[in-house]
């Protein structure tokens, strides 16, 4: 740790906050500032959620066509009963927010019919029939309704584009860097803001925290803010010092007209971690989760999450904000056609019967490297950094080192710090699956040699052509050869 010249008696740390990211980590940050109204004066937490905080612990629900899915998150898992993470799940319970999952319902599969259930390993694992929206919304409401005079509140859907300290030593916050446009946009003026965010748009947003002298605030966050996509071997891992972000494609299907040999193919797990395939990661079935607590009468349809490998995600990336035509059919296709080979539905029964569809592509999807640290904190400047990729813990970014990250961040700033906290030691993360949770038997495997080396070659071209100023090439990796078909009967937990 560093020592900062920030002395505790220093009253503008963390009196007006803004949280920049309402996933999991900046809400549980807003939730326990908002346990000491004597030091913080407003919470303002950003996020760019259309229809909901959260991020991937979210769920899209189209009332129209009276389907939903959990479209990222399908469950956690709680190895360590005795932390304050297990306590508020538990608590969660008795809100009805989660349940706990009955592991023979969840599991592996592999080629060969090879069905291995969690059973009793030990682990405990949480999910919600509502896609965590009940989870997601006590949190906002712990600390929105501390406030009564509406100081606190959240901003939603808002981009947060520019940082900068201005002559009072205040952080103004902005919708974009140039003040020059029709449509740029102060957001209010902070003592302290919390960036609960990964990824490119969190490195470029510290790239615009500067000062009077144009100088930035914190040069520490901005290089650990630094990060890079894609997959890679686990020898790259070790040398990377930086965060590395997986993509995942989410494709929601709801599949109707079956017959009953089929529907008892669907319907012989809740959820499955799909193995020895470079294309599907998981298959999820959201209609069953929501049975079990709605008690519904039997369904002729299937509301079924399929997420993709991060290897999948890489070789079909996309602008995840204008998915193209082109991209979402083959997506789509190539993923329900893996469910079919992996369920031994015969070929077309599913991709001829899909009556409604919703894609997804999360660009920053799961951590692979971890900074083995719970949070970044730089007092001088009066800036924090909270998410689960900031942990010390051997396993994967996950919901609860999520939270953990934002509660202890939270500690932090209400304990008036004099020492900054920046120091990070990446490392691989360890037993990782596609999905970012640790499933012994799902671990993710290196990616083929050609196609690190082919990333090796595309970007040294990148870099030949940018020099001769050239435009960047536009072919990417050549499509991957679809795997052999796996002889798989009903896989039943």
């Amino acid at each position: 740790r560093e020592r900062s010249t920030l002395k505790s008696t220093d009253t503008r740390m963390g009196k007006n906050v803004a949280i920049i990211g309402g996933g999991i980590s900046g809400l549980a940050c807003a939730q326990r500032l908002s346990e000491s109204n004597d030091i913080i004066d407003s919470i303002t937490v950003f996020d760019t959620g259309n229809r909901s905080c959260g991020g991937r612990a979210s769920s899209r629900v189209y009332p129209k066509a009276g389907f939903e899915f959990d479209h990222a998150a399908q469950y956690f898992s709680v190895k360590d009963e005795n932390t304050l993470f297990s306590r508020y799940c538990r608590a969660a319970i008795d809100r009805n927010e989660l349940y706990v999952i009955d592991n023979d319902r969840y599991g592996i599969i592999s080629p060969g019919n090879n069905a291995q259930k969690f059973d009793d390993d030990g682990l405990v694992r949480y999910a919600s029939v509502d896609g965590f929206r009940a989870f997601v919304r006590h949190l906002e409401d712990s600390f929105l309704d501390v406030a009564s005079d509406n100081k606190n509140k959240i901003e939603r859907p808002q981009w947060v584009g520019s940082m900068r300290k201005c002559g009072n030593k205040k952080w103004v916050l902005a919708n974009t860097q140039d003040q020059t446009r029709k449509n740029y946009r102060e957001l209010g003026e902070y003592d302290f803001v919390v960036i609960a965010h990964n990824g490119k748009c969190a490195f470029n947003l510290m790239k615009t925290a500067v000062n009077t002298e144009n100088a930035n605030e914190s040069p520490k966050i901005l290089q650990a803010l630094k990060a890079s996509f894609g997959i890679k071997p686990r020898e790259v891992l070790y040398k990377k010092r930086e965060l590395v972000l997986s993509s995942i494609w989410s494709v929601n299907v709801a599949i109707g007209n079956l017959d009953e040999e089929t529907m008892q193919k669907l319907d012989a797990f809740d959820g499955a971690h799909v193995v020895e395939n470079e294309r599907l990661a998981y298959i999820g079935n959201n209609t069953l989760k929501k049975k079990k607590k709605k008690k519904k009468k039997t369904e002729t349809v299937r509301e079924i999450t399929l997420l993709s490998t991060p290897l999948y995600g890489k070789r079909n990336k996309c602008p995840q904000e204008a998915i193209p035509e082109a991209v979402a059919n083959k997506v789509k296709l190539d993923l329900v056609t893996e469910l079919e080979k992996t369920l031994n539905i015969a070929p077309d029964v599913l991709n001829n019967n899909i009556v409604f569809s919703k894609l997804q592509l999360w660009g920053a999807a799961n951590g692979l490297t971890v900074a083995n640290t719970e949070y970044l904190l730089d007092t001088n400047a009066s800036v924090g950094v909270c998410g689960d990729w900031l942990t010390t813990d051997d396993q994967s970014p996950s919901v609860e080192t999520g939270m953990h990250s934002g509660w202890l961040l939270a500690e932090a700033i209400l304990n008036k710090p004099t020492e900054n906290h920046l120091q990070v030691k990446w490392k691989p993360v360890q037993n990782a699956s596609a999905l970012g949770l640790t499933v012994p038997g799902a671990d993710l495997p290196d990616p083929p040699p050609e196609e690190e080396a082919m990333t090796r070659n595309n970007k040294k071209s990148y870099n030949r052509q940018r020099r001769r100023g050239r435009r960047k090439p536009t072919s990417s990796a050549p499509r991957a050869a679809m795997p052999s078909r796996a002889c798989v009967r009903v896989a039943r937990f």
